[in-house]
């Protein structure tokens, strides 16, 4: 009667599952056991505090000088499962603390050549935690007291994730933060020659980041894998991730034990820029920069090198081959410092000169032309600082949820989730050996500084009554973006053959299993490779069987495309009243990541903040209240002081909405990716009801057991009677379909803001400001980051909850109040 007896109920899972708050409420549209709970209370808390202060000194005629300092604290508790007590999640407290000082001396020369010197320090700390989850005895929960012993982290509630169709709110959080140390002098020199004003310096910055983030400690998540109707296969229908874990079975499972790092990099960038008053109707611009933006070292050479595939590991001839394409073993990690490497992750890339020009020319009394390009070099994400690189130094205890190839359970894994103990990071010691049978990544160690070309031409025009209108071209050409390869260790093009459907192969081929030549092999212990019996077909074909997927960061391949048409038009009134209107028509397009990771073909697709169009208005009206004014222009000096001097600024924005990100990519869940072979959208005529469809739910699912794609129940439930979607099968070559398009975009609806601000002259040397903003006046809900479910398998695939809208979008109607006295 699809219910587990009460004999198979695991002792372990009825503890963790006591934590759950008791369901209070129902939802419509959702199954038994989901979305049965509501907190209608505002549980979050957030507090701000700031202090600034400022000296300033001159020194005779010649010399200005100023101190600043700066310190601010943002605590918030951010309560996001509604559990009180030890289970709760997930920054209760969340800290950022900043710190910063600044001195700045003025010297000037000569009356043409003026000396500036900056320098600067600032200290940032961001710190997280779950308060009630620390000193929590996790043996109380069933689990092995030998397991808890063992975590680098005594004390503390572990994270339990259940994931399926519907995702529950996950339990627990371990502590995590950072600082961030800045170091910075800028000294330039300004120097006045005839028609020439020339300006030079340096900018120099030295940035040291330290991870205090120990990461998820114990990690264990329940799926619907050992519930679900068959092994090899996903659906919405059948399975559930509780019910796998009252069973005591889990998907994943890790205990994570990181060595935490400090990494430093020095930023230099000397630059020379002239602006020439060539005529009186012609001015030009013309620069030059050089920036050196050197790789992070880490200060103990925490962090690991690039992948060696000839190097000759010391269990190599332990292995039988026999059911392996590659037929030696080799390869194996490095790491920073050791046996040769250097102690940077990439070389210093000092190429990077940047010239720029641009230039000003008075066509006739009422027009103006403008045009400019530049070179700008792009600041590299922290790939090369991150746990991707840290592999032997980060070191996860990985669950064995199977021993063969996922066919049954290799056990309750509540139990004993890590048979083999938990594994303490060995650093460069573990050599060729770190991180067998599991994902590894190392950084192009050839990464060069991407790039981007910006440039405009417009020209502005003055109108009647007031008024000026521009109209320029703007756009930018990126090249040698930062990406990311994935098919390093990928079986070869015509392997996957033999497994795609589309090519006439067979994907049960692929997934068959064949002996693993790894178990039992002393360097493999604690690995994923060290117990199971069978290794699947797939994974016996990789060119380097005894580990994963291994993936390269750093790649250059990227490039992004910008063109925009922008107008601007502003027009000043009679009254003190100022108009400013701004229309942009533009696309952006990326090339990022791979649309085949073994042939190497690049993704191409719209860029995440796509917008067609955009539309603003904003506002400056001097209220016609007081004297010099329409109304009370003979008000004495009390009645000046309440109706004078008031002000109003709203602003007006509007655009077209980010494009959907499909899910469409064979490492997502739910396996193939999906491929478009009808048309997607659906018109969405109200967006605040229950459930927001916002793609075609039409989605037909390819079966192994037939070799046919078939409607998937949910689709026929919707009145489908042809595919719109195809859920394609494993093995046919990584995404379908690009990341993003433009047929079905997000949210989009406009905001409105608006201050009003008065000042009063209290005496001729106090003076009083009073400020009330408000912010998304009309009280306009906005669910513009929130993507529509992606996953096919899930029967809601295609529509939105917007009770699920996170706080990272518009927030509802604010208001604030402010004084400030100067004098």
């Amino acid at each position: 009667n699809n219910q587990i007896p009460a004999n198979r109920l695991n002792p372990t899972a009825l503890n963790v599952l006591k934590f759950f708050p008791q369901p209070n409420a129902t939802s419509p549209g959702r199954t038994y056991g989901e979305n049965n709970f509501f907190n209608g209370e505002n549980v979050a808390r957030d507090r701000f505090y700031n202090l600034l202060f400022k000296f300033d000194a001159n020194f005779g005629s010649r010399h200005r000088m100023f101190f600043r300092h700066a310190s601010n604290d943002r605590t918030e508790m951010r309560n996001e499962n509604s559990v009180v007590g030890p289970g709760e999640c997930c920054q209760l407290p969340f800290q950022r603390i900043n710190d910063h000082v600044t001195a700045d001396w003025v010297s000037t020369l000569t009356s043409t050549l003026i000396l500036n010197v900056r320098g600067s320090y600032n200290r940032f700390i961001e710190k997280s935690n779950s308060v009630a989850a620390q000193d929590f005895d996790a043996r109380t929960l069933g689990l092995p007291p030998s397991l808890i012993g063992a975590l680098p982290v005594a004390g503390h509630f572990p994270r339990f994730e259940f994931r399926g169709a519907f995702d529950y709110p996950n339990l627990g959080r371990y502590p995590g933060g950072n600082t961030t140390n800045t170091y910075a002098i800028h000294p330039n020199l300004t120097w006045i020659v005839g028609a020439h004003s020339f300006k030079m310096g340096t900018d120099y910055r030295f940035t040291q980041y330290s991870r205090q983030d120990r990461g998820d400690v114990l990690r264990l998540r329940s799926t619907r894998r050992w519930t679900r109707e068959r092994w090899d296969q996903d659906d919405p229908l059948s399975g559930h991730p509780i019910a796998d874990f009252l069973l005591g079975y889990l998907d994943e499972g890790q205990v994570q034990y990181r060595q935490l790092p400090i990494w430093g990099g020095h930023y230099v960038a000397p630059y020379f820029q002239d602006d020439w008053k060539v005529s009186r109707r012609l001015t030009l611009n013309l620069g030059l920069r050089w920036d050196v933006n050197t790789p992070p070292r880490e200060r103990y050479l925490r962090g690991n090198y690039i992948f060696d595939p000839s190097a000759t590991p010391n269990y190599a001839n332990q292995i039988n081959t026999g059911n392996l394409t590659a037929k030696q073993i080799r390869g194996g990690l490095t790491f920073l410092g050791d046996n040769g490497a250097p102690n940077l992750p990439a070389k210093i890339d000092y190429n990077n000169f940047q010239p720029r020009i641009g230039g000003a020319y008075q066509v006739t009394n009422r027009i103006v032309a403008r045009a400019g390009w530049g070179l700008y070099y792009i600041n590299p994400n922290n790939h090369w600082a991150n746990d991707d690189v840290l592999q032997g130094f980060h070191q996860n205890t990985e669950l064995v949820n199977s021993l063969n190839g996922g066919r049954t359970p290799s056990g309750i894994h509540l139990n004993n989730p890590f048979t083999s103990g938990v594994q303490v990071p060995l650093g460069a010691q573990g050599g060729l050996n770190t991180f067998l049978g599991r994902e590894i990544t190392f950084f192009n160690p050839d990464f060069v500084t991407p790039y981007v070309h910006q440039f405009s031409a417009g020209l502005q025009f003055e109108l009647p009554y007031s008024s000026v209108l521009e109209v320029s071209y703007v756009g930018s050409r990126t090249k040698n973006l930062q990406t990311e390869w994935d098919g390093y260790n990928e079986p070869s093009a015509s392997f996957r053959r033999l497994c795609n459907p589309f090519d006439g192969g067979d994907p049960n081929f692929c997934n068959e299993q064949v002996p693993n030549p790894f178990r039992g092999v002393e360097a493999f212990r604690g690995s994923p490779l060290f117990d199971p019996e069978t290794v699947s077909r797939w994974d016996a074909a990789r060119p380097y069987p005894q580990f994963r997927r291994i993936r390269m960061r750093g790649d250059n391949s990227g490039a992004m495309w910008f063109n925009s048409l922008q107008m601007q038009h502003q027009t000043r009134f009679r009254g003190g009243v100022n108009v400013l209107s701004t229309f942009t028509w533009s696309k952006q397009i990326e090339r990022f990541g791979y649309s085949d990771q073994i042939d190497r073909v690049t993704q191409q697709s719209l860029y995440l903040w796509d917008r067609p169009w955009r539309v603003t208005f904003a506002g400056v009206w001097q209220l016609p209240f007081g004297r010099g004014k329409k109304f009370g222009s003979g008000a004495g000096a009390v009645m000046q002081r309440i109706i004078g001097g008031w002000e109003m600024n709203p602003f007006f924005s509007w655009d077209a909405g980010r494009p959907w990100e499909y899910r469409n990519n064979d490492t997502d869940e739910g396996g193939g990716g999906l491929m478009l072979v009808g048309d997607p959208k659906v018109k969405i005529d109200n967006w605040i009801q229950h459930r927001v469809q916002g793609a075609s739910p039409c989605v037909a699912q390819y079966r192994n057991s037939t070799r046919t794609f078939e409607l998937m129940p949910y689709a026929v439930a919707a009145g489908c009677t042809s595919a719109v979607w195809l859920h394609a099968p494993q093995y046919t070559g990584g995404r379908i379909i690009p990341r993003r398009s433009g047929q079905i975009r997000l949210h989009s609806a406009p905001n409105l803001d608006i201050s009003v601000n008065k000042s009063t002259m209290i005496t001729e040397r106090f003076r009083l400001q009073f400020r009330a903003e408000m912010f998304n006046v009309t009280n306009t809900f906005s669910y513009g980051r929130e993507q529509f479910i992606r996953n096919p398998n899930n029967v809601n695939f295609g529509a939105f909850f917007p009770r699920d809208a996170s706080d990272q979008n518009r927030y509802p109607r604010q208001i604030q109040l402010a004084l400030k006295l100067l004098f």
